[in-house]
């Protein structure tokens, strides 16, 4: 099983591999503030743990942006990834 400070290192890891692209990094980095920051929080200050959640989730949701931004650039192209069963039809550059 990974730990978290596996993680956490595997994802600077990839960052760093991958020129530090916004995605890469931002994953990495909301990983490392989340496992250093999660324990600070007494489990009493609950107001301090929702405050701490949702930053949290504003974090996921750009993560998520930008990943679909990857994904809309990546469809553009002939490196587009398709798991087994899937088949591509269709304009592959236009979303949705």
């Amino acid at each position: 099983m990974t730990t978290p400070r596996e993680l956490v290192e595997g994802l600077q890891h990839n960052a760093t591999a991958s020129g530090n692209q916004q995605l890469e990094q931002r994953l990495a980095d909301t990983a490392l503030w989340f496992h250093e920051n999660k324990d600070r929080i007494p489990r009493d200050d609950l107001r301090k743990r929702e405050d701490f959640l949702e930053k949290g989730f504003w974090c996921l949701l750009e993560i998520n942006v930008l990943l679909l931004q990857r994904l809309r650039e990546e469809r553009g192209s002939k490196m587009l990834y398709l798991p087994a069963g899937i088949s591509a039809r269709g304009d592959m550059r236009k979303f949705g």
